[in-house]
């Protein structure tokens, strides 16, 4: 693991100019990395192309990942979305800074890929970020509908678990074990933190909730629930994903065989996994549309070599496609403001 928790930091590249005659555009990025790792900095996203452009100011940012980030017992001491929290906050910053270099805050359009994406999408649906921005791009990253986000049991459970792993008490108040979390050392916290895991990453606890319990909930309602009632910051969006996004999970099979046997050995408890993120036995209807996709992508169900492009392109409409198409179809009837929906190939 490489990374510290002191990342509330962004990075603000703006055109060659040394007056700022005119305020500019301003794009900031909220990069992804399925809630765990990744970040904003030039390592992983450089500003050359939007610099070499000049007509914007670039802004990227970094958010607190895995259990740090996301971390709740459903309460308001440890209630989780802080990642999403760290985001706003910077947008926050963002409205009242960004005029010092070069950036006009009445033009800013946030923009994501994949857990970015799905991020970008929190904000579009959340009261905390009403008016910190003006336009939103998700980029292979729905705000619903798709494996990264799905809880087969309520995020509690996690939470307790893991507590209790990292040698807290999970039946004392949240109190008391905010304050031995806060005792225990960064690395044991993320290192713990992949417990959970399975298969590759999944299933992954650490991710958005619908904090509903809050007095101040990020995520009030499901939010497709809250597209469906037209409730959603309506502000200008690009939504889509790419072809062949599936060899993202695909590559990683193939580089970890074992993965592979578990899911020929074990099935009912894998393949419902490898598909929609769930953490035990699929239920039936999980397992009974697995084996569907399975048996109308893969033919023969098997995960080998030579059925690689039927089970990317699986992958790819599971995981991205097709949870950004419902998306797109339910702001399309009740989205006030336009929806441009794009499918690269």
């Amino acid at each position: 693991m490489t990374g510290r928790e002191d990342c509330l930091y962004l990075n603000i590249y703006t055109p060659g100019e040394k007056k700022f005659d005119d305020l500019k555009p301003v794009m900031v990025w909220i990069h992804g990395g399925a809630f765990l790792g990744g970040s904003g900095n030039a390592d992983f996203y450089g500003p050359e192309y939007f610099m070499d452009d000049g007509s914007v100011v670039l802004v990227t940012i970094n958010y607190r990942l895995g259990p740090l980030g996301w971390l709740t017992l459903e309460d308001d001491v440890i209630g989780g979305n802080l990642g999403l929290k760290d985001q706003a906050l910077a947008l926050k910053w963002i409205q009242e800074n960004i005029a010092n270099f070069g950036g006009d805050k009445s033009q800013v359009t946030i923009f994501g890929e994949s857990a970015g994406g799905v991020s970008v999408m929190q904000h579009v649906v959340s009261d905390w970020s009403k008016g910190l921005f003006h336009k939103a791009i998700s980029q292979s990253g729905p705000g619903f509908d798709i494996p990264a986000l799905y809880f087969e049991r309520d995020p509690k459970y996690y939470g307790q678990k893991y507590v209790a792993e990292v040698g807290c008490d999970p039946e004392k108040s949240s109190e008391e074990i905010l304050k031995c979390l806060q005792g225990i050392s960064v690395d044991v916290l993320m290192d713990k933190g992949r417990m959970f895991e399975k298969l590759l990453f999944m299933p992954n606890p650490w991710k958005p909730v619908v904090d509903s319990y809050s007095k101040k909930p990020f995520v009030k309602d499901d939010p497709r629930h809250i597209m469906e009632k037209g409730q959603e910051n309506q502000v200008p969006l690009i939504i889509g994903a790419n072809q062949d996004e599936g060899c993202l999970y695909l590559i990683q099979f193939f580089l970890n065989k074992d993965k592979i046997d578990l899911i020929q050995l074990i099935p009912e408890l894998y393949v419902p996994m490898f598909l929609y993120g769930t953490d035990s036995k699929g239920p039936e209807l999980e397992l009974s549309l697995a084996k569907e996709h399975f048996i109308y992508y893969v033919k023969d169900e098997m995960l080998k070599f030579e059925n690689r492009q039927h089970i990317q392109d699986l992958l790819t409409d599971v995981v991205f496609a097709a949870p950004v198409d419902k998306e797109a179809q339910l702001l399309q009837e009740n989205h006030k403001q336009s929806v441009y929906y794009y499918n690269y190939r």
